[in-house]
């Protein structure tokens, strides 16, 4: 977690290392399908979209709508699984 996502979430820069993310700042509405779909991209490789747009949710409580950038990490051999994922959120004023 950089600089600018802690500010976005209301967090001190140390406080979400080693926390649960989904738990932590996804949304309780939103947690299991994409938990199911973080999971499912690093077994199989690849994103049913690059950019989209959802929620998070702000140390205080509020919902922040975001638009998300993607990347997956290819494993050692550079096939599926995944080695990792890379994602950006920046905050939007409305959600679309």
């Amino acid at each position: 977690m950089n600089r600018r996502g802690s500010e976005m979430l209301g967090y001190p820069a140390d406080t979400l290392i080693g926390r649960n993310w989904f738990e932590t700042v996804v949304p309780p509405h939103s947690r299991q399908i994409l938990r199911q779909r973080f999971f499912g991209v690093l077994s199989n490789g690849g994103f049913s979209a690059v950019s989209e747009n959802g929620y998070l949710l702000h140390a205080d409580g509020r919902l922040i709508p975001v638009a998300w950038q993607n990347a997956i990490l290819p494993g050692e051999d550079g096939t599926p699984p995944a080695g990792g994922v890379v994602t950006s959120a920046e905050p939007l004023l409305d959600m679309p």
